[in-house]
């Protein structure tokens, strides 16, 4: 887990490098909670999938570490950490704003190191002025373990 947490104290320099300046670089706090279903591990194991994040809103773009677990039914986990980044267009349908992302991470999924990307989409929606309900789908692929992980998960995201 050291090559997880240098791997993505690297990865945040490097996406957070640009919003070094007066304001501060994490203004928001997000957890998340769901399940997985049809993974790819040779198992198609369901299982329970969450995350916690810290990040920038810009607005329309968010950048973000998480760390990020899911079970892939009894045969392991996934745990991994990841460097996030978002775009959420103005436009709003009832309230709620859509979003896309993609991320890159490492961690070890059913005990083997693995690198992995995700890409997710979902919607928000404004409880409060500082809090968001999210709902979302990503698709988690760790290449160098010939599988991948599909999550739907909800979760609240608090704005300071």
């Amino acid at each position: 887990m050291k090559k997880t947490f240098a791997f993505i104290a690297a990865l945040a320099t490097i996406a957070f490098a640009g919003a070094v300046s007066a304001a501060p670089l994490f203004n928001y706090v997000q957890g998340n909670l769901g399940g997985n279903y049809g993974d790819d591990f040779g198992r198609n194991a369901g299982g329970a999938a969450w995350s916690v994040a810290a990040g920038r809103d810009t607005g329309t773009f968010r950048t973000e570490i998480e760390y990020q677990g899911a079970d892939v039914g009894h045969f392991g986990k996934l745990q991994a950490g990841n460097v996030n980044a978002y775009y959420q267009p103005t436009v709003k349908f009832l309230g709620l704003s859509p979003y896309v992302g993609a991320g890159l991470g490492y961690g070890q999924v059913v005990d083997r190191d693995s690198v992995l990307f995700n890409v997710q989409a979902g919607v928000t929606y404004p409880v409060t002025d500082k809090l968001k309900a999210v709902i979302g789908y990503r698709f988690t692929d760790a290449a160098q373990n010939g599988g991948h992980v599909n999550s739907v998960t909800t979760g609240l995201r608090y704005t300071f």
